[in-house]
């Protein structure tokens, strides 16, 4: 208990914060209406994201604007590049990390899915369609949303192969939680204040 105590103070003088924080790993635009009744075909077809982590993270949820019936999955598979495609036409090859299914609303609106994968550095796809890994249904996922920048979109025929980009608009995204280290230096005054804390607080523990 002591020793916790030590280095909290210390961290807490030197301010060297370590938490986490929810974040948006990949989001491929912002959002435009919904209530839309048409898009881009989601079911033997599917369509997917490629997007990069710098560092380690943890995804909460994946998900985007969809509408149709029935069910459809979502997934995160690792790449080797902003090139790259999934190993299967199926999904089920080791490169998929994990999946969730969801339910497609009746119209079009944002579905939300909760799924954990630990994230390394390095190059992903977020991925959704029906018919497979336990999910079936058919629906589309609305365009007329605003690309953020240049989206690396791609998509598998419903007949199979993996194609680059070919739609566009569409809204998908994966949020998160990263460790964050923040590295404070206090103004003089405020590491004076901490550190007589720090000491006034050890002198209590040793009492």
């Amino acid at each position: 208990m002591k020793n916790k105590t030590i280095l909290a103070s210390i961290l807490l003088c030197l301010g060297l914060l370590v938490s986490g924080h929810t974040a948006t790993i990949y989001e491929s635009s912002n959002l435009g209406p919904t209530g839309i009744g048409a898009g881009v075909t989601v079911a033997n077809q599917f369509l997917g994201g490629r997007f990069q982590v710098g560092s380690t993270a943890t995804t909460t949820e994946i998900g985007g604007h969809f509408l149709g019936t029935g069910t459809f999955f979502g997934a995160i598979v690792r790449l080797t590049s902003l090139t790259d495609f999934p190993d299967s036409d199926v999904l089920n090859t080791p490169d998929v990390l994990g999946h969730v299914v969801m339910n497609f609303p009746s119209t079009s609106a944002v579905v939300t899915g909760n799924l954990s994968v630990v994230l390394d550095a390095g190059f992903y796809g977020v991925i959704f369609g029906s018919n497979f890994l336990g999910a079936s249904g058919s629906g589309s996922a609305p365009t007329g949303s605003s690309d953020i920048g240049s989206p690396n979109y791609f998509f598998r025929g419903g007949g199979g192969g993996y194609s680059q980009n070919g739609f566009s608009s569409t809204h998908f995204f994966v949020n998160g939680e990263a460790g964050v280290l923040t590295e404070t230096v206090p103004e003089p005054s405020s590491f004076i204040f901490l550190a007589l804390g720090g000491v006034v607080l050890l002198r209590f523990k040793r009492a």
